[in-house]
């Protein structure tokens, strides 16, 4: 995968790192009534979000490609109550070392926009592989409706539904806008896709 990934969280390039929970998990979370249990989150950077899903109870392993973004998570994690609840892991989605047993709840915000243009079926693997039976998988990605080039990778509506057929049964598909770091001057359209299998 693309190696600059590491670079940008040196630098601080990071538009999409807002460090507060994105509002569109804590939507679905509390929409859908989606109970605690083990969760994984694919490219969860700086932790933050892992780290809202451990404090409302789930057991969360983090991973990230990034070495520098999962530093930062590791001190995040540190002097957090839900710290027993947490843990990050340094790895790229096309060569995770073994994970466990599938999870209950799968989260990706941004990954699957990037990884897909590498190897969508590699990357739709990983999901089959770590959704548990009944489970469920959120997935945040850049929509083709943005007319801003600006912004993540994009991905449309057909290609979506393409991609995401069985085993997985898609529960929603609709556009909200992804939060951003405050005066980054973006606020890119994005999918919400919340699948089960």
């Amino acid at each position: 995968m693309d190696t600059n990934w590491d670079q940008r969280y040196q630098i601080g390039d990071i538009p999409w790192d807002t460090g507060s929970p994105d509002t569109e998990l804590i939507r679905v979370l509390d929409e859908y009534r989606i109970p605690p249990a083990r969760a994984c989150e694919f490219g969860c950077g700086t932790g933050t979000n892992s780290l809202y899903l451990a404090a409302r109870g789930f057991d969360v392993l983090g991973v990230d490609l990034s070495p520098t973004a999962i530093a930062a998570a590791q001190q995040r994690l540190a002097p957090s109550p839900a710290a027993a609840r947490c843990r990050f892991l340094v790895a790229d989605l096309f060569h995770l070392p073994d994970l466990g047993p599938p999870f209950p709840f799968l989260f990706d915000r941004g990954c699957y926009h990037v990884t897909r243009l590498i190897d969508e079926p590699a990357t739709l693997a990983v999901y089959d592989r770590y959704l548990a039976p009944g489970g469920r998988l959120l997935v945040l990605a850049g929509s083709s409706n943005d007319p801003c080039k600006e912004g993540p990778p994009k991905v449309s509506e057909a290609e979506i539904r393409r991609a995401f057929a069985p085993p997985f049964r898609i529960q929603h598909l609709r556009e909200f806008h992804f939060d951003t770091r405050p005066g980054s001057g973006l606020k890119p359209l994005a999918w919400s896709l919340l699948v089960s299998k």
